[in-house]
């Protein structure tokens, strides 16, 4: 190959640029931005960490400084996920303080998170659902701060650790 070195999954040899007839621009995805994904996983690996007593067994176990809020989370995580499988409507029920019933919209529902982790719910149960919604919250949160910090500073590294 003419003026670089030998390719290596079309990228050169010298400092990772592109391979001949690429640019940058055109360079695939993952190889720009391989990067930029350590970081997220990272926070997922830590975040595992973090709920690791839960994620041991999580319908015996709950967090010491939060149970009550726990409890709650996970009845709303299953009314969630009975709303959409019963057709039933979600923001009312008389399953709790019956015989008047109660407004979810008045709670702090968690009908935004129920929907989307309604399978792991109905598969696994609400503590599952409740351990898998924690883990990654908590992960997506360090993700989000990292892509907000990488576009003011320089350093993925800074970024990774203001993320963190």
């Amino acid at each position: 190959m003419a003026g670089g070195g030998s390719t290596v999954d079309g990228l050169t040899a010298e400092h990772g640029a592109p391979a001949a007839g690429e640019t940058a621009a055109t360079a695939p995805w993952i190889r720009r931005r391989w990067p930029d994904l350590v970081p997220p996983v990272g926070y997922l690996l830590l975040s595992l960490w973090v709920f690791r007593r839960l994620w041991a067994d999580p319908g015996g176990r709950r967090l010491e400084w939060s149970f009550q809020d726990q409890t709650q989370h996970e009845w709303f995580l299953a009314w969630g996920a009975h709303a959409l499988t019963s057709v039933v409507h979600p923001f009312v029920t008389g399953a709790v303080n019956a015989p008047d019933g109660v407004n979810l919209l008045a709670n702090t529902s968690l009908l935004g998170i129920a929907v989307p982790l309604a399978p792991v719910t109905l598969l696994f149960g609400p503590a599952v659902s409740y351990v898998t919604a924690m883990t990654l919250g908590l992960a997506a949160t360090g993700a989000g701060w990292y892509a907000l910090l990488r576009r003011a500073v320089p350093s993925r590294l800074g970024a990774a650790v203001g993320g963190g």
